[in-house]
């Protein structure tokens, strides 16, 4: 007897049964996917996925590393501010004042051509004859009494079977519900 090869298994070239599963089922279990490693996970949008994440540009990720994720930015205040606070111009408390910002205010040329809440003034006056019910723009025509509808959507008279073999060869359409045949 022959003894075993240097570099096969033992079991090579005897007809015996192999020692490993080699059933379907098994050589479709795959193994684990590797994970996307750090320095190009931060460039891919799957790293702001999970939901109530701060978004940080990836190019500023290392450098945020090392700051506390639960820092907040911005003013924080234990109780709202009200709207009149808010809203309330600056000095204006008194009548006088008032009187004095509207004076200013109305030396502006978009005060005067566009005031708030009314449309844009240009200055035009219309003849008297354009308020009247029965006014209309523009001319009638003299030439036809038809309306634009019917030119440009005329109705169809003639048979549409004897063009439908043509017109389905050169678009390839089918009538809704009809099948290919």
């Amino acid at each position: 007897q022959i003894g075993p090869m240097p570099g096969l298994p033992e079991i090579a070239g005897n007809n015996a049964r192999p020692l490993l599963d080699e059933s379907t089922a098994q050589c479709m279990k795959l193994g684990e996917r590797p994970t996307t490693p750090p320095n190009v996970r931060k460039w891919r949008k799957s790293n702001y996925a999970e939901p109530g994440q701060r978004v940080i540009h990836p190019g500023l990720i290392d450098d945020y590393s090392d700051q506390d994720a639960n820092k907040k930015f911005g003013k924080s205040a234990t109780e709202s501010d009200h709207v009149n606070d808010v809203w309330g111009n600056p000095g204006m408390d008194s009548e006088y004042s008032q009187a004095k910002y509207s004076q200013k205010e109305a030396l502006y040329h978009s005060t005067k051509q566009e005031p708030l809440g009314r449309s844009y003034v240009r200055g035009h006056v219309l003849p008297k004859k354009t308020s009247d019910a029965d006014f209309k723009f523009g001319k009638a025509s003299v030439s036809s009494t038809e309306f634009a509808k019917p030119l440009l959507y005329p109705t169809v008279t003639e048979d549409d079977e004897r063009y439908k073999a043509q017109y389905i060869k050169s678009h390839n359409s089918y009538a809704p519900g009809e099948q290919k045949q």
